[in-house]
């Protein structure tokens, strides 16, 4: 099998010819921004059709009668996901199969069962490690033999079993499990409960202020043994009005490739937390999960009536003009606690209460005192994507290639004197290898630091994508820089304005070269220019809807528990 190159990463490109890859380079059908956001507004629509299909099979398969909510918490993550993933594999293969007359692919010949994760956790990880080549490989040569490809070398391949990574609990995590599972025994009933928590010591301080008692539930602790595959159970379609092959191939290939815990572990994961957790709750309190056994939890206390607080956990809510995870999270809360901004800026076909809110997870974090005697200048750098994941409205795999000559023209614009202070952050789950032709001689920073660690060790911090960190940096107010392609990135014109406020004060830009060129005008001296009137104003106006940071935050937290104690569902909104 061929292995990744600068150009192709993970596409049905990667599996050709060298000669057929040669005529196929720049094919890509997502360079047309034009396609890319039509069919994600076509996976939207597919979600909708799909969906309720799947869900009323699986109430049949289970003998239940759960509403649409209950299924959307457990799968719509991994659901949506897979459309999004699959339409763009399908896309990729339509191009190939106009493009190319012959082409040969050398593909790995695997099963259903290969292929199947036992749970969206385990899916989801495989995306964040880039560990999805296996499964892209199954999807592109089913897709392959859908176009009547003939000139597939098939290889066998031998699955190694990986060890399941265990996520660490501290020992005071630890002891408030303890603690809850004594309260659970006496008290059945709770107005609220926090499920993982933004910040600890703000939720725990909240709930002993009003007599009420905190439980930490560590879904982490939740296993079961997961039975065969069984297609036997998965010996169905969804059956839609089809409008095309792709919808027909989608609707064949969910059946057999559903996470486990909804068809063969699906009893074994609704006992376990029954079991458990006899409890019912009004108010759920929350940040976005990532973990199945709390969906099931959770998607059992909406059916019984519960209502979901989400909290925004990080940066492109309320700004990207696609936004899958504001979408899904949206269309599971009752109530949605933003960072600053309001419902205007809310993506469209979503329902949820929005309440401008405050960063809860960054209530401790404090301006830095200014220090001039810092050298370091840091690039941080994005996340590294081997292939399609999700219809996202920034950069991803396919620009990765012109992403890293970015990054390398940005350096060879920096004067000498500059250059000589600058290092590079990598994102935690990167390898430098992917990045060495495109970097200088600069030190090399693994990413594994605490962000926050990091930054207040450094003069200036550059970021090369629109992510959190920079909203960490603001956070403490270090002097920062921030550079991506607008042709890559696209935002709500209702959020457009506030990014001018950083465009007018040389904190965004839109082109390396001139991000480069003011560095070099402003070098050593940043914080002349940073601590200008005007600068911080500027990002002030910004902050004030993205990174709300305001002196009474931290009472905001204590007048939501106040208010949903004295069931004033209605002041959430009004005076939050």
């Amino acid at each position: 099998m061929k292995s990744y190159n600068d150009d192709f990463y993970f596409t049905p490109f990667n599996f050709l010819d060298q000669e057929s890859k040669k005529k196929i380079i720049n094919s890509h059908p997502y360079y047309n921004k034009h396609i890319f956001f039509s069919d994600f507004e076509k996976c939207e629509k597919l979600y909708r059709k799909i969906s309720y299909q799947l869900y009323q099979k699986l109430n049949v398969i289970h003998k239940v009668s759960y509403k649409d909510s209950y299924w959307d918490i457990i799968l719509e993550e991994w659901l949506f996901r897979i459309i999004m993933m699959t339409k763009e594999n399908w896309a990729c293969v339509e191009i190939l199969n106009q493009e190319i007359v012959k082409p040969k692919c050398t593909m790995y010949n695997l099963n259903y069962e290969d292929v199947v994760h036992e749970n969206g956790y385990e899916f989801n990880l495989g995306i964040y490690n880039g560990d999805h080549s296996l499964f892209q490989n199954f999807v592109y040569l089913k897709i392959l033999k859908c176009f009547n490809f003939k000139e597939i070398i098939l290889e066998d391949y031998t699955l190694i079993k990986k060890n399941k990574s265990i996520s660490k609990t501290t020992n005071l995590l630890k002891i408030m499990s303890i603690i809850s599972k004594i309260i659970i025994i006496f008290k059945k009933n709770f107005k609220i409960i926090s499920i993982f928590p933004q910040h600890l010591k703000t939720e725990i301080k909240s709930h002993f202020k009003f007599f009420i008692p905190y439980l930490f539930i560590n879904f982490q602790a939740c296993k079961v043994e997961s039975d065969n595959y069984d297609s036997r159970l998965r010996d169905w379609n969804i059956e839609i009005d089809y409008q095309n092959d792709y919808e027909k191939f989608i609707c064949d290939l969910i059946p057999k490739i559903l996470p486990k815990m909804v068809i063969e572990d699906y009893k074994k994961f609704t006992d376990l937390i029954n079991k458990k957790y006899p409890i019912k709750v009004e108010n759920i309190l929350m940040a976005p999960i990532n973990n199945d056994f709390a969906k099931f939890f959770i998607a059992k206390q909406k059916s019984r009536g519960s209502k979901i607080h989400m909290f925004q956990h990080g940066n492109n809510y309320g700004q990207l003009k696609i936004c899958p995870d504001e979408k899904i999270e949206l269309n599971h809360s009752d109530f949605f606690y933003t960072w600053g901004w309001n419902s205007n800026l809310r993506m469209k076909n979503t329902k949820c209460n929005i309440v401008p809110f405050y960063p809860v997870n960054l209530t401790y974090v404090n301006e830095l005192n200014l220090n001039k005697e810092k050298k370091e200048i840091s690039i941080i750098l994005k996340c590294h994507e081997d292939y399609f994941c999700q219809f996202q409205s920034t950069e991803n795999y396919i620009h990765q290639k012109k992403y890293n000559e970015s990054i390398l023209s940005f350096q060879n614009n920096l004067k000498d004197e500059v250059i000589k202070n600058v290092s590079i952050r990598l994102h935690p789950t990167d390898k430098i290898y992917r990045y060495k032709k495109y970097l200088r001689s600069v030190k090399i920073h693994d990413g594994n630091e605490n962000i926050f660690n990091f930054l207040k060790k450094v003069k200036l911090c550059v970021l090369t994508y629109n992510g959190t960190t920079y909203m960490n940096a603001f956070a403490l107010n270090i002097p920062t820089i921030v550079f991506f392609s607008k042709n890559h990135t696209f935002f709500r014109e209702t959020s457009e304005k506030y990014f001018d406020y950083l465009r007018d004060a040389n904190i965004m830009f839109d082109d390396e070269k001139k991000a480069a060129e003011f560095i070099n005008s402003i070098y050593p001296d940043v914080e002349k220019w940073w601590f200008d009137d005007r600068t911080q104003k500027n990002k002030k106006l910004f902050c004030d809807n993205f990174l709300n940071l305001d002196s009474g935050k931290k009472n905001k937290y204590d007048n939501l528990v106040k208010d949903l104690l004295k069931n004033e569902k209605n002041s959430l909104i009004k005076n939050h």
